[in-house]
């Protein structure tokens, strides 16, 4: 068993510049200089704590890995002089723990097969506030979300064995699922959507609520075939399936305009490929394969997206389809 503790940290200022155009002061001579002044203040922090264990039970070879992070971070960025009359003095704050541990258990239980299987687990839960005063024209636009919060879960379990050698047959297969789950929401007072470049339209400020969901379901499916028994030569066969779903949905509702999304995703996708390598004389090599490789992948968009004709609705499916033969041949003289 191992048990490790570590602190990271940055703290810093820095004076900066940034484009922009920065008029210079009456007692200064020549045009103006395309410069203005900024500064960054950064205050970042995690504590981390590391477990390790190894262990041999009756056969089995059991680890486990487990990682836990104590995070936050403070930064402040002004903008004082950027796009001519425009001024910017920005806040962050988050904080955040995650932690997440992983198991790994093998067994060779015979002569002729081998088993494994792990399982992985991660749990995210973070919180955020965010500031932003823009001038513009000496008028003063206050945006803040004081509440966001994230939350994020991710289970994921495999399971492989080796069957073999039986007569120069070696059979192996694997699968493996990983379910992601993530909710983030947050509201205040925020700029308004602007969906064209109209003069101020992007800088009033407007009641927002803001929410954005993420599904991921993923399965994947291996297995292999070797065969020795031919002199000098090896014959494979290896397939890989993978199934995948998504959903998500993204949404910033305002009283002056809203965005709203709702779209899905799926695929299938098939790899397969079978050949052989031989080399009967030892300057000499010879292999071949055929693959087939195929990817379906369609695009929904479940609810009309707001703004009108928004992604991914302009993209319905896609196909990828792949035959490929290789042979080579190597001579070493």
């Amino acid at each position: 068993m191992v048990l490790g503790y570590e602190y990271d940290y940055r703290h810093g200022n820095e004076a900066t510049t940034s484009w922009g155009s920065h008029i210079p002061p009456p007692d200064v001579s020549g045009a103006a200089r395309n410069v203005a002044p900024t500064s960054k203040q950064i205050d970042e922090g995690m504590h981390v704590i590391k477990f390790d264990l190894e262990a041999e039970l009756k056969g089995f070879t059991i680890e486990d890995r487990f990682r836990g992070e104590f995070y936050r971070l403070n930064t402040h960025y002004t903008n004082l002089a950027a796009r001519n009359s425009v001024g910017q003095n920005a806040r962050d704050e988050n904080h955040y723990f995650q932690g997440a541990n992983g198991i790994r258990i093998e067994k060779k239980f015979t002569d002729w097969l081998f088993g494994s299987a792990g399982y992985f687990y991660s749990k995210l839960n973070a919180d955020d506030s965010f500031t932003n005063a823009t001038t513009f024209s000496s008028t003063l636009y206050p945006a803040s979300a004081p509440r966001i919060e994230l939350e994020r879960e991710t289970h994921l379990g495999n399971l492989n064995g080796l069957l073999g050698p039986f007569n120069g047959l070696t059979i192996s297969a694997g699968a493996q699922s990983e379910w992601t789950r993530q909710h983030g929401i947050g509201s205040g007072n925020l700029n308004g959507i602007a969906y064209t470049r109209s003069p101020r339209r992007d800088l009033p400020v407007s009641p927002a609520t803001l929410e954005g969901d993420y599904d991921q379901t993923t399965v994947s499916e291996s297995a292999g075939l070797r065969y020795t028994k031919i002199p000098f030569t090896v014959l494979f066969a290896d397939a890989r399936l993978q199934q995948e779903t998504i959903n998500q949905s993204d949404s910033d509702i305002q009283p002056t305009g809203s965005f709203i999304e709702n779209p899905s995703f799926s695929s299938r996708l098939t790899d397969v490929r079978a050949g052989f390598n031989t080399s009967p004389w030892q300057n000499v090599s010879l292999s071949a394969h055929y693959r087939y490789y195929e990817n379906d992948s369609h695009y929904k968009t479940n609810q009309a997206p707001q703004p009108p004709d928004g992604y991914p609705g302009l993209i319905r499916s896609r196909d990828l389809i792949t035959d490929e033969v290789e042979a080579k041949l190597v001579l070493h003289p």
